[in-house]
C-alpha cells in the first residue's frame, strides 16, 4: 500500500513540474507574396471588367441624357402649341433672335436669353411666358465651350426662314395638293398630319435663325447640320407634341455630323449624299420638314 502511495505522489509531482515548464516557441510563419503571374492575372481580370463596364456605363449615361433631351423638346413643343392657340392659331416666329413687325417676337431671343432685359419680363423670347426654366432650352449633351445657352431650333418650314421656292409671295405659302410647305398657322398642318411635321430639332448649338433644310435639292444645308450625336441619331419633335429619336443609317451622315468628311465634299448647295443610306437620312429629314420632297433624282 505504501508503495502505491509513493508512486502516485511521484507521478503527481512530475505532472506539476511539467505544467510549469515553458513551452517551446512556435516558429513564425512567413507571409507568402504574390507571384508575377498571379499579379498579371489580376490585372487582366480588372482590365476585362473595365472593358465590359465602361461601354455599359457610357450607354446608360447617354440614354439618361437623351430622356432629358426628349422631355425638353416635348415641353417646348407644347409651349409652341399653346402660344399658337392663344394667338388665333398663328405660329410663333421660328427665327431665333429675330424680332420683326411681320413675324412677331422670336420664340427665343438669344440677345437677352443669358442676360434678360430687366424692363421686359419676357425678353428671353415668346415661349418664356410658358417655360421659365433655362435648362429646358438646352440639351445636356450639347458641345461647345462655353456652354451654349440654347441648343434647340425650330425648322425653317415652321414660320422660319423659308426659301423662295416654298412661297407664292413674301407672306403667302405655296400649297401643293393638300400640303402647305411653309407653315404660318396651325390650320396649315393638314397633309401630312401634325404627327408627321417636324417643329423642333436638337441642333447642338445656339441657332442664329431657324434650322435650314433644303426643299428642292438633295443636299444638306450648311445651316441645317445637327452637331449633337444621340447614339448615332437625333432627337426631334412633331407638331402634335410627341417626340422621337431617329437613328442615322448612313455612315457618311455620321461623318457629316462629326465633321469628318474629306475636303471637297461640299458644293454651293451644301453636302450631297453619295450613298443610299445617306440619302435616306436626308430625305427623311426633308419630308418631316416640308411634308414632301421637291425634287426627283436622276440616278
Amino acid at each position: 500500500m505504501a508503495d502505491h502511495i509513493a508512486k502516485f505522489n511521484s507521478l503527481l509531482i512530475r505532472s506539476k513540474v511539467g505544467m510549469h515548464q515553458p513551452k517551446a516557441p512556435i516558429k513564425s510563419r512567413r507571409c507568402r507574396a504574390f507571384t508575377l503571374i498571379e499579379l498579371l492575372v489580376v490585372i487582366a481580370i480588372i482590365a476585362l471588367l473595365m472593358a465590359i463596364l465602361v461601354p455599359v456605363l457610357r450607354s446608360a449615361r447617354e440614354q439618361g441624357q437623351r430622356v432629358v433631351c426628349l422631355s425638353n423638346l416635348k415641353q417646348l413643343t407644347l409651349a409652341w402649341i399653346m402660344y399658337a392657340e392663344e394667338n388665333d392659331g398663328n405660329l410663333g416666329n421660328g427665327r431665333a433672335g429675330v424680332n420683326s413687325i411681320f413675324w412677331g417676337p422670336p420664340w427665343v431671343d438669344l440677345n437677352y436669353f443669358s442676360v434678360p432685359d430687366p424692363n421686359k419680363p419676357d425678353s428671353r423670347g415668346a415661349l418664356w411666358a410658358y417655360i421659365r426654366d433655362v435648362g429646358v432650352y438646352r440639351c445636356p449633351r450639347a458641345r461647345g465651350i462655353p456652354k451654349q445657352p440654347v441648343t434647340y431650333a425650330i425648322v425653317c418650314a415652321a414660320n422660319g426662314d423659308s426659301p423662295d421656292e416654298t412661297r407664292e409671295s413674301f407672306f403667302k405659302s405655296k400649297r401643293i395638293g393638300r400640303t402647305m410647305l411653309w407653315l404660318r398657322k396651325l390650320s396649315d398642318i393638314v397633309s401630312p398630319s401634325p404627327g408627321q411635321r417636324m417643329i423642333f430639332i436638337d441642333y447642338g448649338q445656339s441657332p442664329s435663325h431657324a434650322f435650314q433644310v433644303c426643299y428642292d435639292y438633295p443636299a444638306w444645308n450648311l445651316g441645317g447640320i445637327p452637331l449633337v450625336d444621340h447614339n448615332r441619331g437625333i432627337t426631334l419633335s412633331m407638331a402634335d407634341g410627341h417626340v422621337e429619336h431617329w437613328k442615322w443609317r448612313g455612315a457618311e451622315t455620321m461623318d457629316l455630323i462629326n465633321a469628318k468628311l474629306p475636303d471637297g465634299s461640299f458644293n454651293s448647295m451644301g453636302f450631297e449624299p453619295r450613298t443610299e443610306d445617306g440619302l435616306y437620312d436626308l430625305q427623311r429629314l426633308q419630308k418631316a420638314t416640308w411634308g414632301r420632297i421637291g425634287y426627283t433624282l436622276g440616278w
